[in-house]
């Protein structure tokens, strides 16, 4: 791992009121140079959101976010990978038109998501 890379867990993972302005600051240019998203922000908008996120971890599997969910957040992934699934609504077997999905995440016997059900696979990234 970086060493930029471990210090923006180190920030990121505390809470946000003991984030440090200068460490917000320090990592400005890291978080730019990893997202398009952030090229444009300025500097104190971006300082914003290294000082407000939530540090999550997700294991493989987890579905982090369903179709047809109202958004509240966006993630920012540091490490690992991310495929994203759609389905039309038409394919979902005997729901009403305005179903919000939920019976698409179905496990295994083994505990496994049963990639199947979440409809065509987009992208990975």
């Amino acid at each position: 791992m970086s060493k930029e890379y471990e210090k923006a867990l180190r920030v990121i993972s505390k809470p946000p009121d003991q984030r440090y302005d200068h460490e917000i600051h320090q990592l400005v240019p890291w978080f730019r140079s990893k997202a398009k998203l952030f090229k444009s922000l300025k500097a104190d908008m971006l300082g914003d959101i290294i000082r407000n996120c939530d540090y999550v971890t997700k294991n493989r599997d987890d579905v982090i976010i369903k179709q047809g969910d109202v958004g509240e957040c966006f993630y920012i992934v540091l490490n690992g990978k991310v495929t994203i699934y759609i389905i039309n609504k038409d394919q979902v077997d005997g729901e009403e038109e305005d179903s919000n999905f939920d019976n698409i995440i179905q496990y295994t016997k083994e505990g496994v998501l049963d990639r199947s059900k979440l409809g065509y696979c987009v992208t990975s990234l």
